[in-house]
């Protein structure tokens, strides 16, 4: 049967939202799947940089103790060097940073390690605290 009219409230609601819009008559859910796929893909890539989280109560960040290692699709894992700025990042291999030297409150990664970490399809990421932070190495 034919709808009685035009969805004027979907099509709101989708305007609203930014939604995945399709013609719910037609039955071709195809098109709207591919595009949920596409989002759980992109979504599903390992962040290039996380929030250093609070530390416990009566303890303080210790900045020049902490380490990140990455470990690859295929199992190989190498250490990501601490540098100073991200303008240090074209001068080093596999460098990371802190958003702010003197009051950090994100790690973040270089670039090219990032460019690396998202393009793995099962990669992993652990930020180490209470180890002296390895500098990265030049290029």
């Amino acid at each position: 049967a034919a709808p009685s009219g035009e969805g004027t409230a979907y099509r709101e609601l989708v305007a609203l939202t930014g939604c995945v819009e399709a013609n719910l008559c037609l039955q071709d859910f195809d098109p709207v799947f591919d595009q949920f796929a596409t989002a759980v893909v992109d979504s599903a890539r390992l962040n290039c940089e996380w929030v250093i989280p609070e530390p416990p109560e009566g303890m303080t960040l210790e900045a020049d103790l902490v380490n990140l290692e990455f470990t690859d699709d295929t199992g190989t894992r190498f250490q990501i060097g601490r540098i100073e700025t991200v303008d240090d990042c074209a001068s080093v291999e596999h460098g990371w940073y802190y958003d702010d030297p003197i009051n950090p409150t994100k790690i973040v990664v270089c670039p090219d390690v990032c460019q690396q970490i998202q393009g793995a399809d099962a990669a992993e990421v652990n930020i180490e605290f209470g180890c002296q932070t390895i500098p990265a190495a030049p290029n």
